[in-house]
C-alpha cells in the first residue's frame, strides 16, 4: 500500500512539473491549487504571476498567489498581490483577503494595521477575526520589552534550510536542506542531510552521521534522548517543503531506532501509531527514552497539529494522549522540548508576535501559557526550540529576516536562568469615560454579555499593594455606553434593537448596571456605532474607554540589582473552564446554591443560557457537571475559556 501511495505522489510530483513551464490560463487554477497543496509555492508564483502579468488573474488567482508568497516567507510581495486582489473585490465575495493581508501585516511587524485587516475579517468570521485582532494588540506589548536574551546566527547555515536539531553525545545535530530560495520547490534538486558539529563547539561542523536508511527515505527530522541510545526519526515523502507546517500535510511518519555508540542507526521500527491521512511529526524523546512527545493532525484533536505524548510500554508505546486545550489550540502546536517541569512548544495561535512563536508553560499544571518574549520569538517563524537544563543555553529555528537562508539555526546564551513558571496576575479591567481614572480598591466589576456573547467574566481592579502601573500592559478598546440604571430593565429591548451593531453587555458596578455596546479596538469604529445608536433612539450615547490590563510580572518574578521587579517579556494565555447547563425560556425557579461554582446566566435570544464556572482545572469542571446531571441537568457539557474565548470540549 504504501509503495502504491508513493508511485501515485511520484506521479503527481512529475505532471506538476511538466506543467510548470507551460503557460497557465484561468482554467489552470485548479492545477495551481493542487501545488499549492502540494508545497510547490514557487511554481504557482511563477505561473500565476504570469498570468497577472497578462491581466487574466481571476480574483481567486490573487488570493492563491499571496498565500503562495507568505510560504515562502516574502510578505511583501504577499501584500502587493492580497491588495490587488482585494481592490478588485468589489463585491466582497473573498473576505479571506483582510485575514491574509493581516497575517502580512504581522510579519511586518505592522501590528496596527494587522489589527484592522482582521477586525475587517471578523465581520466574516467574529471568532476567528477577533482572535488575531486581540493577538495584534498584544503583539505591540511583547515589542516594547526588553529582548530576553542576545541571540547569534550559526557559521554554519546555508542558502538552503537547516530545519531541525537534536543532540546526541553532547553534540548539536541539525537537519541541512540544500534547497535554496532560488530552486526551493524544485524537486528533484532537494536533498537532505544530517549533520554534526565538533565537541564542545558548536561553530564547527564535522562529517554527518550514518544514516543506513538515507538512500531510500528523507529523514528530516531526528531527536535523541538523553543517554543517545535511542532516537525518534521523522521519515516520509521528501517533498521541496515537507519541513514546512500545513495542517493538510499526510505521509510523514515517526521511527524509533537503537543507536550504537558509534551514533549508528539500529533495529529501525516505525511508532506503533502512524497512520494514513495524517502526519506524525516534531518529535521529542524525554525520560531517557522512555516518553515521546510529538506533533500530529490525526483526528480528533483540537485544530491543526496538536502535541500528543507516549509513553513506553516494553517494546511497545501506549495510546497518544493529547496534551490538553490549555496546550492545543483551534491552530498549529508543533516541535515540543520537555526538560524538568517546563514544556516548550511553537505555536500560530497563542498571542505571539506573528507565525509561529514559542511558548512554555508547565507539564504538571499547563494553565498558564507564556510567551518566550523578544529575541526567541520575531515576526516570523521561531520553532524546533531546544535548551539546556539549566535553562541558559539553547538554540532554535527560524526564517527571520536578516539570516543566511530559508531557515537558519540560532543560538543563544545567558548567565541567568531564562524561563520562571510563576503563576501570573490575573486579568484585570478598569474603565474611563473622557478620562483614566481607576476603580476603588477592592471594588468589582461583573461583565455580563447579553448577545454573541465569547464571555462573561468578573474583573478584578489592581491591588496597589501587589501591581503598580508600570507592571502592566494594557489593551485598550472602545465601547458605547447607552445609559445606568439602578432597578432591573428589559434587556431584550436593547438586544433586539442594537445587536446587530455589537455585543450588547452590562456591566455592574457598585450598585449600578451600565449597558454598553462593543467592544472595539479602533475609536473610529466605535463612533460609527455610536452614531447608528443614537438614530435609533438613544441621543444620549456616548464612547467609553476601557482598559483590559495583563499584568507582565508574574509574583515572584526576579529582581534586579536594584532590587526592584524585572519585567519578563512575556505574555500569559490562561485557561479556564465551564459547564453549560442549557438554554431556557425561564430560569427564576432554577436554584444554584447547590452547585459548584457561580451560576452565570447569558441571555441568547429569547433564552436564557446558564453556565457554572469558572474552574481551574478540567477535573473540577467534570465533578461539577456529573454533580448537575445527576440532579436533572442531564445535556450538561463542558466549555473551554482561552482569555475570553469559548469552544466545546471535546475530550
Amino acid at each position: 500500500m504504501k509503495k502504491i501511495n508513493s508511485v501515485i505522489f511520484f506521479l503527481i510530483a512529475g505532471i506538476l512539473l511538466a506543467f510548470s513551464h507551460v503557460s497557465f490560463s484561468q482554467g489552470d487554477l485548479f492545477l495551481a491549487e493542487r501545488q499549492f497543496e502540494l508545497g510547490f509555492y514557487n511554481e504557482v508564483v511563477e505561473g500565476l504571476e504570469f498570468l497577472s502579468e497578462k491581466g487574466e488573474l481571476p480574483i481567486p488567482g490573487y488570493l492563491i498567489l499571496g498565500r503562495s508568497y507568505l510560504k515562502i516567507n516574502d510578505p511583501y510581495r504577499a501584500e502587493l498581490f492580497l491588495s490587488l486582489g482585494n481592490s478588485r473585490d468589489r463585491k466582497g465575495e473573498f473576505p479571506e483577503f483582510n485575514f491574509y493581508l493581516g497575517k502580512t501585516a504581522m510579519m511586518q511587524g505592522d501590528y496596527e494595521n494587522a489589527r484592522n485587516h482582521f477586525l475587517h475579517f471578523s465581520s466574516h468570521d467574529a471568532h476567528l477575526g477577533r482572535h488575531y485582532a486581540r493577538n495584534a494588540q498584544i503583539a505591540i506589548g511583547i515589542l516594547e520589552t526588553e529582548p530576553l536574551v542576545r541571540i547569534y546566527n550559526m557559521p554554519w547555515n546555508t542558502d538552503g534550510a537547516e530545519s531541525a536539531i537534536g543532540m546526541f553525545n553532547e553534540n548539536l545535530h541539525f537537519v541541512s536542506i540544500s534547497t535554496t530560495k532560488e530552486t526551493a520547490n524544485i524537486y528533484t534538486q532537494t536533498q537532505w542531510n544530517l549533520k554534526g558539529t565538533e565537541l564542545d563547539d558548536p561553530f564547527s561542523v564535522v562529517e554527518k552521521p550514518r544514516c543506513e536508511l538515507g538512500e531510500k527515505y528523507s529523514a528530516f527530522q531526528v531527536s535523541w534522548c538523553e543517554m543517545g541510545k535511542t532516537a525518534a526519526i521523522v521519515m516520509g515523502r521528501p517533498g521541496p517543503s515537507a519541513y514546512r507546517i500545513n495542517s493538510n500535510t499526510n505521509g510523514l511518519a515517526i521511527y524509533l531506532a537503537e543507536v550504537d555508540e558509534n551514533g549508528d542507526w539500529e533495529s529501525v521500527l516505525a511508532f506503533d501509531h502512524n497512520g494514513i491521512g495524517f502526519s506524525n511529526m516534531t518529535p521529542h524523546l524525554a525520560d531517557n527514552g522512555n516518553t515521546l512527545y510529538f506533533a500530529s493532525n490525526r483526528p480528533g484533536g483540537f485544530g491543526g497539529f496538536d502535541l500528543y505524548k507516549s509513553t513506553r510500554n516494553g517494546d511497545q508505546w501506549t495510546e497518544p494522549v493529547n496534551l490538553g486545550p490549555e496546550i492545543n489550540t483551534p491552530g498549529d502546536e508543533i516541535s515540543p522540548f520537555a526538560t524538568g517541569d517546563h514544556l516548550f512548544f511553537s505555536s500560530d495561535w497563542h498571542p505571539g508576535l506573528g507565525g509561529l512563536d514559542v511558548f512554555y508553560t508547565s507539564l504538571s499544571d499547563p494553565k498558564n501559557i507564556f510567551n518566550a518574549g523578544r529575541s526567541i520569538n520575531s515576526t516570523r517563524d521561531d520553532y524546533n526550540f531546544m535548551i539546556d537544563g539549566e535553562l541558559r543555553n539553547g538554540f532554535l529555528v527560524s526564517n527571520r529576516p536578516g539570516g543566511r537562508g530559508l531557515d537558519d539555526v540560532y543560538g543563544f546564551n545567558a548567565e541567568d536562568r531564562l524561563f520562571n513558571l510563576s503563576d501570573p496576575s490575573v486579568l484585570v479591567a478598569k474603565e474611563n469615560r473622557n478620562s483614566v481614572h481607576s476603580e476603588s480598591k477592592g471594588d468589582r466589576m461583573i461583565i455580563e454579555f447579553l448577545k454573541n456573547s465569547n464571555a462573561v467574566f468578573t474583573a478584578q481592579p489592581l491591588d496597589d499593594r501587589e501591581v503598580s502601573v508600570d507592571d502592566v500592559d494594557q489593551i485598550d478598546v472602545f465601547s458605547v455606553q447607552i445609559g445606568t440604571f439602578k432597578h432591573d430593565f428589559d434587556e431584550q429591548r436593547f438586544v433586539d434593537q442594537l445587536g446587530d451593531i455589537g455585543d450588547v453587555y452590562k456591566v455592574f458596578y457598585h450598585t449600578d448596571i451600565k449597558v454598553r455596546v462593543g467592544s472595539f479596538f479602533v475609536r473610529e469604529e466605535a463612533e460609527v456605532a455610536a452614531n447608528k445608536i443614537r438614530d435609533r433612539g438613544y441621543p444620549d450615547a456616548f464612547i467609553v474607554k476601557e482598559h483590559i490590563v495583563v499584568s507582565s510580572t508574574p509574583p515572584g518574578a526576579a529582581k534586579n540589582s536594584k532590587g526592584t521587579e524585572k519585567k519578563p517579556s512575556s505574555t500569559v494565555s490562561k485557561t479556564k473552564y465551564l459547564v453549560r447547563l442549557g438554554a431556557f425560556r425561564n430560569t427564576s425557579n432554577i436554584d444554584g446554591s447547590w452547585m459548584d461554582g457561580d451560576l452565570i446566566k447569558e441571555a441568547s435570544g429569547e433564552f436564557t443560557v446558564l453556565l457554572l464556572g469558572y474552574f481551574d482545572t478540567i477535573e473540577e469542571a467534570e465533578s461539577a457537571r456529573k454533580k448537575v446531571a445527576g440532579r436533572g441537568f442531564s445535556d450538561a457539557f463542558l466549555m473551554i475559556d482561552r482569555n475570553g474565548e469559548r469552544t466545546r470540549y471535546r475530550p
